[in-house]
């Protein structure tokens, strides 16, 4: 039989860790009806006071006494309510190793406190014997919808590790799982390829990270035949099929952002607030600084010469902030409009790159353009 794990309080600037009492019921409760966590975690419906005060009192001591994991109640040092619930789950003794799930109540978010407590629970999971738990490897594993749970894994020193398959539950479904790990030695704050970019502006166009309302925009764009003409498809089934497809792509960019995969930037523009366009930067070399830039036009939007200004802002972004020496963009032969595009802010033509690209019916060449932080305009 596996040995109990010790009942221990943790503490913080602004937290007190601590296992659950009968008192956290309410807030229990409370934060377990809240939609944006019942998104996330498989919880009983109806979740009623009977649920909580049986989680408070039995269920949340469980894994402790089994050996396999141990939960806490996040409680703010001021006036002591509930802030967040952490735990580390699936435990291994052989592997020490843990996995660390987590859910901050509505009424706390934007404080950093789900920080605070990650970093605390780390520290005490990779101390040694008397002091802690003496574990090489923590994980957190998140859907890659789920934005502000990577932030969180993020912002508490995880880096981004892959997508585990089909690795959990939703309602009657399995989903793919991203994986985040924390080892002791791992530097804090954790690296990032892409750092986060503010909105910018030139008084025409706005830039701005994509997200979820620019769903019906960013439809629009795809489904039109001319991006069809000339773009790799959406996917294995080629255009989008319908909004709710896009607007979860959607939901997944900041993961996609954190993690290094590619970033997405949504032109805007200003006068009306509507979405006319993006800019993305996938990484190409990481060793050697270079990644490739696409971008595309709501059909809307076409003719006025916004990507003209928008891949600039989003260029000098890649050379400032992400540090990146070389931005390349590869495009179909025969598509003039985007040639134009990329010659015009400084893009220099290198070669051609034969049958490189599929498109319906076939393979096409691409033309091959390169662009350092000197030649923008």
């Amino acid at each position: 039989m596996t040995e109990p794990l010790p009942e221990i309080v943790l503490e913080t600037e602004r937290l007190i860790l601590r296992p659950y009492t009968t008192a956290d019921a309410p807030d229990v409760e409370l934060a377990c009806n809240d939609p944006a966590t019942r998104r996330w975690i498989p919880l009983p419906d109806p979740y009623d006071d009977a649920v909580a005060r049986s989680w408070v009192t039995d269920l949340s001591h469980r894994t402790r006494l089994s050996g396999i994991g141990t939960t806490f109640a996040v409680v703010a040092r001021d006036g002591g309510r509930l802030v967040a619930s952490f735990g580390l789950h699936e435990l291994s003794r052989r592997n020490k190793s843990a996995e660390m799930g987590y859910w901050v109540a509505p009424w706390a978010r934007g404080h950093g406190y789900g920080v605070e407590a990650a970093r605390r629970i780390a520290a005490y999971a990779f101390d040694g014997p008397g002091r802690g738990l003496g574990l090489g490897r923590l994980e957190v594993l998140v859907d890659p919808a789920n934005a502000a749970s990577h932030r969180l894994a993020v912002r508490a020193g995880y880096s981004y590790e892959g997508l585990r398959l089909a690795a959990g539950v939703h309602g009657d479904h399995r989903v793919d799982l991203s994986v985040w790990r924390l080892l002791p030695g791992d530097p804090y704050p954790a690296p990032r390829l892409f750092p986060d970019a503010a909105e910018c502006s030139d008084g025409v166009v706005t830039v701005r990270p994509t997200g979820p309302r620019d769903t019906e925009g960013v439809y629009a764009e795809r489904t039109d035949p001319e991006y069809a003409r000339w773009a790799t498809p959406w996917g294995p089934g080629g255009p989008p099929r319908s909004v709710e497809e896009v607007r979860r792509r959607l939901e997944e960019v900041e993961w996609r952002w954190l993690s290094g995969q590619m970033t997405r930037f949504a032109v805007i523009d200003t006068a009306s607030g509507k979405y006319a366009g993006s800019v993305s930067v996938h990484p190409k070399d990481l060793v050697w600084q270079v990644a490739v830039v696409g971008y595309a036009m709501h059909p809307a939007f076409r003719g006025r010469g916004y990507l003209r200004r928008a891949v600039p802002m989003v260029a000098r972004w890649a050379f400032d902030d992400a540090g990146l020496a070389r931005l390349e963009a590869g495009i179909a032969t025969g598509n003039h409009a985007s040639v134009r595009v990329a010659e015009a802010i400084g893009f220099r033509r290198e070669g051609v790159m034969r049958r490189l690209q599929p498109l319906a019916g076939g393979r096409i060449d691409q033309v091959f353009y390169g662009l350092l932080p000197g030649d923008l305009p």
